[in-house]
């Protein structure tokens, strides 16, 4: 890393789903969000009188997932929360 504390461009960067790697893509996924306090709004549905922080977090969350999936983010459009990506991302 170059120091820019920016993982989801640096340490991702060579992260890219496959129909053969989702074990392994969801295992570091896992561990990134576990790192960045957000392991658990990975599976909850977010209410929709959800706090601005809870939303924020969702969001962000959403972006790393959909980075990460690379050229399976197609599939992706209009999920919002990372309980749907990855429900998606499992099929």
């Amino acid at each position: 890393m170059d120091g820019s504390g920016d993982f989801v461009t640096q340490g991702l960067k060579g992260l890219s789903l496959t129909h053969s790697n989702y074990v392994e893509w969801r295992d570091v996924i896992e561990d990134y969000l576990e790192s960045q306090g957000w392991g658990e709004y990975i599976n909850k549905d977010i209410p929709k009188n959800a706090t601005e922080d809870v939303r924020t977090k969702s969001a962000k969350i959403a972006v790393v997932l959909k980075t990460a999936a690379g050229s399976q983010r197609a599939y992706l459009l209009g999920l919002r929360s990372p309980k749907e990506i990855l429900q998606k991302l499992e099929e």
